[in-house]
């Protein structure tokens, strides 16, 4: 390096050394100390600025992975929701559950009468739970089978001829709990027994006890 070279480096590192401390003296005597504390800052600021930047680009890229996916499952969710079959009632849980847990018998002034005196019918449970009007106000609905994850828990459910509900014991009614590969569990009261939960399979030979006789109950 030819001694140009250094007068100029020289003055370069004094000017430098003026801006961070103008008040510093600019004599040739400091000059050696200048640009070694003048170094030391000059290299540092280098290092923080450059710590940032991967920072920054590793969070952006995080967060466009991210945000997607998220958003991706939450718009399935509606779809699933919206395969259910609209139902002009659901039965109240809380009072079959009640009764299936106490082992309670329930009656009601407009159920059928049962060869005991009481008036315990499966349509009971029905007019209990389900705030349900006489039988014959009752109509079919859609039929279980073929339907059955398609609707609300809790619906009534029943067994009819020719469309009509038959009060003589004919027909059975009670609250859909359940789908199963081969039919659903269904809670009923049977005349003189507390609520309790069967399972009918669809091809059973006895009618009442067969899946693919069931319908939703519409009033």
């Amino acid at each position: 390096m030819n001694q140009a070279c250094r007068v100029e480096i020289m003055r370069w590192i004094e000017n430098l050394a003026h801006r961070h401390n103008p008040h510093a003296a600019t004599t040739a005597k400091p000059t050696h100390a200048h640009v070694h504390t003048t170094a030391k800052p000059t290299h540092a600021h280098v290092r923080t600025t450059a710590k940032p930047t991967p920072v920054h680009v590793r969070t952006t890229e995080v967060y466009k992975t991210h945000v997607p996916t998220t958003r991706a499952s939450l718009t399935l969710t509606p779809s699933t929701q919206a395969t259910k079959i609209t139902v002009k009632t659901t039965c109240d849980a809380v009072t079959f559950v009640t009764a299936l847990a106490r082992g309670t018998i329930l009656t009601n002034a407009k159920a059928g009468m049962c060869t005991d005196g009481t008036r315990s019918r499966p349509e009971a449970l029905i007019m209990d739970s389900c705030m349900a009007p006489v039988v014959a106000e009752w109509s079919e609905g859609v039929k279980v089978m073929g339907n059955c994850d398609r609707i609300p828990d809790y619906t009534p459910i029943a067994t009819f001829d020719f469309g009509t509900y038959v009060e003589d014991g004919t027909d059975i009614a009670g609250i859909i709990t359940e789908c199963t590969p081969n039919g659903f569990k269904i809670a009923m009261q049977l005349c003189g027994h507390p609520v309790d939960v069967y399972e009918v399979t669809s091809g059973h030979p006895n009618p009442r006890q067969n899946a693919d006789n069931y319908h939703v109950i519409n009033w």
